[in-house]
């Protein structure tokens, strides 16, 4: 698979039973990549029904601390052919960061600095509604800086 939509697979990220992700670039415009997780049939209609009914809310918020979100759409091409299975894409941000759980030792003042900002998006996201049911070390992404 090398074409999704409009997009270029460039790598794979992850691949689970629901979905898989990838670091992809956009056919439309040069330099610009995404994070692009495609969610397989066995998506729980619930979430589909939220996703459909609230997906412009997760586009407008806004933190310095969080990958923005940007398209939530039915696949329907994959390198260029029709699809007529149910899978999804959802388009965000990309960041060339590692993810927590692949980062060696830090001491604690580092952790620290990690969880306070952690729980800054956690009690933004909350303020606006928005539940966290999974928060693991595979999911916060770190920035060198």
């Amino acid at each position: 698979m090398y074409l999704i939509n409009n997009y270029r697979i460039v790598a794979k990220y992850s691949r689970n039973i629901n979905d898989e992700s990838y670091v992809a670039e956009s056919l439309n415009l040069a330099d610009d990549f995404k994070f692009i997780k495609i969610k397989n049939k066995h998506l729980d209609k619930r979430l589909l029904d939220d996703y459909i009914a609230n997906f412009p809310k997760y586009i407008g918020r806004k933190h310095k601390n969080l990958l923005d979100t940007y398209e939530f759409d039915v696949v329907k091409t994959i390198d260029l052919k029709l699809i007529n299975a149910p899978l999804y894409l959802i388009s965000s941000e990309y960041c060339n960061w590692k993810r927590m759980s692949e980062i060696g030792e830090l001491t604690i003042k580092e952790y620290a600095q990690i969880i306070i900002k952690v729980l800054e998006i956690v009690d933004f996201l909350h303020f606006r509604g928005f539940c966290i049911k999974i928060l693991n070390p595979d999911i916060i992404f770190i920035s060198e800086d």
